[in-house]
């Protein structure tokens, strides 16, 4: 059976303005303050622990820079707060390094860590025309290990790639029944998301993203990770390439997995690995 684990609620700071802040018990006195002088701004993140390999394809070995079980189990102790500071940072730089917040002092930024580096590999970059998948990868090539960054929802009214986002939102019931309201508001009506029909398949576009870069980067360790709508689409793609994914906040993935991947509600209650992580 799918195993869903709350292993935490963090009351946090992170550099990424669309988290938004929930209430909860959160960890020791000591976490709470190593995340506060990691960032800023008030949020929380839930950690939810869940996965599958419904092909039978062998699962990415518990091991590497990022071992999610060493994450959540934060053993030796500092290595949740240090990989967390490194995820983070690449949300953030792939939100800030695209429309619609984009922000020009950080267009060539990097993520520092006590690890060492992680460039941004600029020949990874999807940014589509119209909309759809917008993404980025970060590497550290000493360690051989890399970061593929799925971007979150755009929600700036009026925005082409923000009323393609909600067309896709409100296709997959993300908001349950104020799903259609919601996508009004961004001009996303049955009409106009009828003329945005080939860049609704993001499922599709993910897949082929990571599926690249993986065979590109076939020797480096990789993990997906996103927010929200990126969340979403690192935890569905890793699942089918038999990838790692840690995410924050995704947006619900359970109507994706059955109609785009025609899942049944057993398989995903079979879902079983310790590789796919949301927080």
């Amino acid at each position: 059976m799918m195993r869903w684990l709350h292993v935490a609620v963090i009351a946090g700071s992170f550099p990424v303005p669309a988290f938004s802040a929930t209430s909860a018990s959160c960890l020791s006195q000591r976490t709470r303050q190593a995340l506060d002088e990691e960032a800023y701004g008030e949020q929380s993140m839930q950690l939810l622990q869940h996965a599958r390999d419904r092909h039978g394809r062998l699962r990415v070995p518990p091991s590497g820079f990022f071992n999610t079980s060493a994450i959540l189990a934060d053993s030796p102790r500092g290595t949740f707060l240090s990989r967390m500071a490194i995820l983070v940072q690449a949300v953030g730089l792939t939100y800030n390094t695209t429309t619609p917040k984009f922000q020009p002092g950080l267009a060539d930024a990097n993520i520092s860590s006590g690890a060492g580096t992680w460039f941004r590999k600029k020949q990874f970059d999807r940014d589509p025309e119209k909309g759809g998948v917008f993404a980025r990868v970060f590497a550290n090539d000493e360690m051989h290990s890399a970061i593929i960054v799925f971007k979150g929802i755009c929600d700036t009214i009026g925005l082409e790639q923000c009323i393609i986002d909600a067309c896709k939102l409100n296709s997959i019931g993300a908001y349950g029944e104020l799903s259609e309201g919601i996508a009004a508001v961004f001009g996303a009506d049955d009409k106009t998301c009828e003329g945005y029909r080939e860049q609704l398949n993001f499922v599709e576009q993910a897949l082929s993203y990571a599926a690249a870069v993986r065979s590109a980067l076939e020797d480096y360790e990789i993990i997906l990770t996103g927010h929200s709508l990126g969340g979403l689409l690192a935890i569905v793609t890793a699942s089918q390439l038999g990838l790692k994914a840690l995410t924050f906040a995704p947006t619900p993935f359970h109507n994706v997995l059955k109609q785009e991947l025609n899942f049944t509600d057993e398989q995903i209650s079979g879902m079983d690995s310790d590789d796919l992580v949301s927080l």
